[in-house]
């Protein structure tokens, strides 16, 4: 014999019905069966606010009317005979007319006992069980409807009633022996005391009430059916790549129904553990799909983690104090003071010191556990004793279940480390000796991010996401867009890293979209999308609270480099080619680095320096290693390295620079790459990498235009002078020339000292040749004191500007 759950979901429609029908009909080919169902689904809820209404004396006839609805709509649509139909109508009247009753007497008096809203309640699975009996009967199942209450009998709470189990059993047993019928029907949830009054076994006892049918009669196996296929690994309305697991223990089912998930009532796990009968979650909706096998033993899958959960609405209650050290009884006072106002503890911690017990329970108990701990322990307050006790609310239980935790170190080290990796702050830890359960306590406000952020660390998920927020999309912010999206699938399909754009804003406008922007037409969206403020389009990524979140900035403005300190302070990495906060003054610039140290994140700006050339990330391992660099000669400027080797007799200056603008080479005010302020900065950016404390004052600069010129001048301006001067400008090139020697815009620390300008280079200087818009980098050291260390390459340009970029992002995804 098997037992058959099905819920409410499975019951819920006139489809789903007649789906529950084909699968009773195909196992009662093999089967005797069991079959217990639960009321269609949200008519439990209706119940609950018919009790209510009526005990608030208020109107109740519209909700009796909306059960005596919701039913008589589900008969209709089943296509039965009219006999069927008013045979029907006339259970429903009697049930109908029982509630009227029912709520009548509560509504006069007053109250609603335990005993009424039992009887209440019971209404909807009487109901149900009728229709799928009549269902199975009409598709030629032979079927009888049993009601639960004559068999299984309680005693205690009648809206929670503890199962008087020899004498339910008993009676199971001999409904079994002696029913001829194939399939059995009977209602979930409900049952008598001994009395023979209407008592209940608790929200979601239908699956209790089919696990005693199952042990009672040793069922071969039980299957509950719902409306998601099996226990999830997590909750797929928070985790979307949650996905059902294959099997499981008792053990681990009970650690996940406890800590919320919603597919399996706890108590339905004792009866089976003490039969060893398998349990199968299965989904009504997709009948073929296997579901997921409980049963006692281990599962030789080996995988460590089956599944996280979480608690939601919960408060934290400390007490804490020097004079609880050393003192027996402290918690037994504590666990007493709540126990005797029914308050259930969900979560336990205390330090090895004992100054501090932490207690994690609902925080719709929080007030009253408060009020219960300070009448507890009114004289240790008193003699300061115990310092206060602490109530924190807005906070999520979490919990990682897994029988094989036991076997695999470093489980613990890897949740903790993966939530201190996206800022995730711990406020309570407990795990017990089992080694099954590591439970801790985060703020709401984490909990999906932390939920996504184990998953995809436990469960191989097919795909990693990185939630990208990228301001500037001018050259190099378009470029690194297009190659995101043409890279998109090779990194999804070779390291399983989904890069999404979540965020993306110009000067004007911005847009977000946490499943990640479409790429093919961003530039429609944008246009469209709400007004841009640096401070906006910040708050609206912390809000968002997205798992590794990277902020990205491809401007050249001040103003979005003020957002870096207020992102890194939330634990969000910030990958910028912008080199305005990395050559800001010295304690900025040091305040930014510590805070991505603190915050357990990343500040990345390889690109501030010769775009996409490794150079700061050569400096910095150069210094980890225990070099140390003492001279530093580079040309640092692509734009302007591109000029020189432009100019000549066929091409003045003016029309060189031109070009180097047309191409994307300079910045877009090409002033700043004439005045050399730009390599001021790479310069300045290169010496703080070598460990040398400067500010950009420091560094000294040869002029190349008149400084009234370098800033706030037109482009058409700019070209003018340059026209004006390209005959003196050709002369002196000549004249360098006929010496042997060219020119180079060269960035120097030498003697402590940085200088940035336009020097003649020897053909025996590494930099003679260095052809188009390459950058050069020589490095000086201890290890390299005779021949230095060279990096040498392209060093301008918005695609290896946009290809440093994106080899930052990547580096904080660990590819």
């Amino acid at each position: 014999m098997k037992v058959l759950k099905f819920g409410g979901t499975s019951v819920g429609t006139p489809a789903a019905l007649r789906s529950v029908a084909q699968i009773i009909r195909a196992q009662s080919a093999d089967h005797r069966l069991m079959v217990v169902v639960s009321a269609l689904s949200g008519v439990t809820n209706a119940l609950e606010a018919l009790a209510a209404s009526a005990v608030n004396g208020e109107d109740f006839s519209g909700y009796v009317s909306g059960i005596r609805a919701r039913h008589l709509e589900m008969i209709e649509a089943l296509d039965f005979d009219q006999p069927t139909v008013d045979q029907f109508r006339e259970h429903i009247e009697e049930y109908c007319h029982d509630l009227n009753d029912i709520c009548t007497g509560v509504k006069l008096v007053g109250e609603l006992s335990p005993r009424s809203r039992a009887r209440l309640m019971s209404a909807g699975e009487l109901i149900s069980s009728h229709i799928v009996t009549r269902m199975l009967q009409s598709v030629g199942v032979e079927a009888v409807r049993k009601d639960s209450r004559d068999f299984i009998t309680t005693t205690g709470d009648p809206l929670n009633g503890m199962v008087r189990i020899e004498e339910t059993y008993d009676k199971l047993r001999q409904l079994a022996t002696s029913e001829t019928a194939q399939v059995i029907v009977m209602p979930g949830f409900i049952a008598r005391d001994e009395q023979g009054k209407a008592s209940t076994l608790g929200r979601g006892g239908s699956d209790y009430t089919a696990a005693l049918i199952a042990a009672a009669v040793k069922a071969e196996a039980i299957e509950i059916w719902t409306d998601v296929s099996g226990v999830m690994t997590a909750n797929p309305q928070l985790v979307s790549k949650a996905h059902p697991v294959e099997r499981m223990t008792y053990a681990e089912a009970m650690e996940l129904s406890y800590f919320g998930a919603k597919v399996i009532y706890s108590p339905t796990i004792h009866p089976l553990i003490v039969e060893g009968i398998p349990l199968r979650i299965r989904n009504t909706l997709d009948p073929a799909a296997p579901g997921t096998l409980i049963t006692a033993n281990e599962t030789d899958d080996n995988l460590p983690v089956k599944g996280i959960s979480s608690i939601f609405d919960i408060a934290l209650i400390t007490v804490a104090g020097a004079g609880m050290i050393g003192v027996p009884g402290t918690a037994m006072r504590m666990f007493r003071a709540m126990a005797a106002r029914a308050l259930n503890i969900l979560f336990i911690t205390q330090s090895s010191s004992e100054q501090t017990i932490t207690v994690g329970l609902r925080e719709a108990d929080a007030d009253a556990a408060r009020l219960a701990l300070q009448e507890e322990f009114a004289r240790d307050l008193e003699r300061g004793q115990i310092d206060e006790i602490l109530v924190e609310a807005d906070l999520t239980l979490m919990a990682v279940v897994g029988e094989q935790m036991k076997n695999r170190p470093g489980i613990a080290g890897k949740i903790f480390g993966l939530m201190g990796e996206n800022g995730i702050n711990v406020r309570a830890i407990a795990q017990g000796s089992t080694e099954r359960n590591v439970s801790f306590v985060i703020s709401t406000r984490d909990a999906s991010k932390a939920l996504n952020t184990l998953h995809e660390g436990f469960f191989l998920s097919e795909s990693r996401a990185v939630h990208l927020f990228n301001v500037g999309v001018g050259n190099v912010g378009s470029a690194v867009l297009q190659q995101i999206r043409d890279q998109h699938a090779h990194l999804l399909e070779a390291y399983g890293l989904d890069l999404k754009v979540a965020g993306l804003a110009n000067s004007r406008k911005m847009i977000f979209d946490e499943e990640g922007l479409d790429l093919e037409n961003w530039q429609d969206r944008l246009a469209s999308g709400e007004p841009y403020s640096r401070d906006g389009f910040v708050k609206q990524i912390i809000e968002l609270n997205l798992r590794t979140s990277i902020f990205v900035d491809n401007t050249a403005s001040a103003d979005v480099a003020v957002a870096y300190a207020p992102l890194l302070g939330e634990s969000i990495h910030v990958v910028t080619s912008n080199k305005i906060g990395a050559s800001s003054d010295m304690q900025h610039y040091a305040a930014l680095k510590a805070a991505a140290v603190e915050h357990g994140v990343q500040y990345l700006y390889e690109t501030n320096v010769a775009a996409g050339l490794p150079v700061i990330r050569t400096i910095r391992d150069m210094l980890l290693t225990g070099d140390r660099i003492h001279r530093i000669e580079a040309v640092l400027s692509g734009s302007l390295n591109y000029i020189f080797n432009r100019i000549g007799a066929d091409c003045p200056f003016s029309q060189a620079v031109t070009e180097a603008r047309e191409l994307g080479l300079t910045e877009p005010d090409p002033a700043i790459d004439l005045s050399g302020l730009d390599v001021q900065r790479k310069i300045l950016i290169l010496a703080r990498e070598a460990g040398y404390h400067f500010e950009l004052s420091d560094v000294g600069r040869g002029h190349m235009i008149p400084p009234t010129l370098e800033t706030g001048a037109s482009w058409p301006d700019l070209l003018a002078y340059l026209q004006q001067h390209d005959a003196d400008i050709e002369m002196q090139r000549r004249a360098v020339e006929e010496a042997g020697r060219q020119w180079r815009f060269m960035a120097t620390l030498i003697d402590d000292k940085l200088s940035v300008g336009v020097l003649s280079v020897s053909p025996e200087h590494p930099g003679w040749v260095l052809g188009g818009k390459d950058n050069l980098v020589l490095l000086y050291s201890d290890r390299y004191h005779e021949q230095p260390l060279v990096v040498k390459g392209a060093g301008a340009g918005p695609h290896v500007t946009a290809s440093g970029v994106l080899a930052d992002i990547l580096r904080i995804a660990n590819v």
